[in-house]
């Protein structure tokens, strides 16, 4: 199928993924990742990223099998399996999604695509029977509590000799990810906004919310609080606030330029924003027994094969690369 048959396939599956999940459970999430696949020119840059970045990552990719894991709605675990693997199979937590793949996937005919849930944090497939496993921006919208069991089940279901491509960000130890957030949520919250997120609103909302749970503060704390806490919501929130009222515990940005480090939330201890850290990933791989080679920064890195590399140093926060032994 040439590029621009591809580009038209999916397009047409995305519009008829589109209106078949309206009135569904799944909807919001559907609609949420297809954003990601919104114009041609995002469709053809996640092609060129599977076709010339991921495969090419993987040796002997073509007839291979693997886990696209984190798939959401396994839309693009099936456009990663037209670049020649045999059988790709996507692997989520989300109930609502994983009804809705196979769904999709029996009204298209898209035999090489199949889906698993991963109830439990279990993957479950058998061990050391999966070529590759892909993992794209999945840890960084995880509870770190199960960063271990998950870690293990990646390991466990990779074969001697299979590969992980596991690509991440918002981590602490890459500067060119902290700025860039802190571009985003500084013109999200404090600065101009934009159709979807009008100026300040989000700042707005986190300050009226501040000065209810403060009852009378001076107007510098609450905007000190509001902007330390731009990754807390709800409850969350609130435990952070009452955590600096009752004990003086400041809230703690995950942020550079002026907002407080280090990136953690005073009440539970665990990383705001779910702050991910290549250096511990690439320790905890190593120890489950594969090697690894990792990037961090985007003008550094392996380039194994370097054509990742040049894909995934304008968009990811870091990378890594393993093979099991």
């Amino acid at each position: 199928m040439s590029e621009t048959e591809l580009i038209a396939r999916v397009r047409e599956v995305r519009d008829w993924m589109l209106d078949n999940a309206a009135g569904a459970a799944c909807e919001d999430s559907v609609k949420a990742h297809l954003e990601g696949w919104s114009d041609e020119g995002k469709i053809k840059g996640w092609i060129d990223l599977y076709r010339d970045g991921i495969a090419p990552a993987i040796p002997g990719f073509e007839g291979s099998q693997g886990i696209d894991f984190g798939c959401w709605t396994g839309f693009g675990t099936w456009v990663l399996s037209t670049m020649g693997a045999r059988r790709a199979i996507g692997v989520e937590l989300n109930h609502e999604t994983m009804d809705f793949g196979p769904r999709w996937a029996a009204h298209f005919g898209l035999e090489s695509v199949a889906f698993a849930c991963n109830v439990g944090g279990v993957i479950p497939m058998t061990s050391r029977s999966m070529d590759w496993v892909y993992v794209n921006q999945v840890f960084c919208n995880m509870r770190p509590d199960g960063y271990e069991q998950a870690t293990g089940e990646i390991a466990r279901v990779l074969r001697p000799g299979g590969r992980l491509v596991f690509c991440d960000s918002n981590n602490p130890h890459c500067p060119q990810t902290r700025e860039r957030l802190e571009r985003a949520y500084r013109t999200r919250e404090l600065g101009n906004g934009d159709a979807l997120h009008p100026e300040g609103v989000l700042f707005k909302q986190r300050m009226r919310r501040i000065e209810q749970l403060l009852g009378t503060a001076e107007t510098d704390v609450v905007e000190r609080l509001a902007q330390n806490t731009c990754y807390l919501g709800a409850a969350e929130l609130d435990r952070a606030i009452l955590t600096y009222a009752h004990a003086g515990i400041e809230p703690a940005s995950p942020f550079v330029g002026g907002w407080k480090v280090p990136p953690v939330n005073p009440a539970t201890g665990m990383a705001a924003g779910n702050v991910t850290d290549p250096f511990w990933f690439a320790a905890r791989f190593e120890s489950l027994g594969l090697e690894v080679s990792i990037n961090t920064h985007p003008a550094e890195g392996p380039s194994d094969p370097l054509v990742v590399h040049e894909l995934m140093k304008t968009s990811q926060g870091f990378y890594i690369l393993g093979t099991k032994r």
